[in-house]
């Protein structure tokens, strides 16, 4: 069947977004099978109704909603456009995916905050790291607060 008469059926049109219903990848972006090609959704849209994507170039999303796949709501750039981007909206830290956005994440605040109150009473990183699966490294990036920032700026707390 012709690619855009299966991506037509595997979409919602919502009033802002319009959500990639078929499969998602953990991170939420939608695929597409083509010819033996995993395509993502967002892409394989972008080319159906905007046109080629130019080598070297990715397709982002304004909305900042990785199943949305609305061609208004998408837009041309670089690698490097697509890492400044991912910082401005406060998906990336220093290297690091946002902490609990990310999909393979262990940890959340809640453990974050147990950790630290568990050092801070002595118990050692390895012991810590043992208890909830971890490295003693991150455990001790953790408590350095080399990851897991409180501090807040323009409402994300995760940014410096």
């Amino acid at each position: 069947m012709h690619l855009l008469k299966r991506i037509l059926s595997k979409f919602k049109i919502g009033d802002d977004c319009w959500e990639w219903t078929a499969y998602r990848m953990p991170a939420g972006y939608g695929t597409i099978g083509d010819d033996g090609e995993l395509l993502l959704a967002h892409r394989a849209m972008w080319t159906l109704f905007v046109g080629p994507i130019p080598k070297g170039m990715c397709v982002l999303h304004k909305c900042d909603n990785p199943p949305c796949v609305r061609p208004g709501h998408l837009f041309l750039g670089t690698y490097a456009d697509n890492a400044h981007d991912m910082i401005a909206k406060g998906r990336y830290y220093k290297g690091v995916l946002k902490s609990e956005r990310v999909h393979s994440a262990k940890m959340t605040w809640e453990k974050v905050m147990d950790i630290r109150s568990r050092h801070e009473s002595g118990e050692s990183q390895a012991s810590i790291a043992r208890s909830y699966g971890l490295t003693r490294q991150n455990v001790g990036c953790i408590v350095r607060r080399e990851t897991w920032h409180e501090t807040t700026i323009n409402g994300c707390p995760w940014a410096e």
